[in-house]
């Protein structure tokens, strides 16, 4: 691909697109993270420092919880633990 090719591509690519992009890949590395995961002790880690990532992670727990799983934020907002009955021990706020 050519430099103007490139740079017409990504000057074609909106706030909302570049949203559901994040979104996309962000629920792609949940999904392998559950299906790799050995036990519910495991978490996804994450640092959700800026307002679009917190927006996404809010938008995945949203989407586990419609799936009926539970799910827990924990070490100060950098792990996500996925789980189906009760808290796991090694999550802490």
């Amino acid at each position: 691909m050519d430099k103007e090719t490139f740079v017409m591509k990504v000057g074609n690519i909106t706030t909302d697109s570049y949203k559901e992009l994040l979104l996309s890949k962000l629920r792609e590395e949940v999904y392998a993270f559950l299906l790799s995961r050995k036990d519910e002790d495991e978490y996804y880690d994450f640092f959700s420092k800026t307002d679009l990532e917190k927006e996404l992670i809010s938008v995945i727990t949203e989407e586990l919880e419609q799936g009926g799983w539970k799910h827990q934020i924990g070490f100060g907002g950098s792990a996500l633990f996925v789980f189906t009955n009760e808290v796991p021990k090694t999550c802490w706020g």
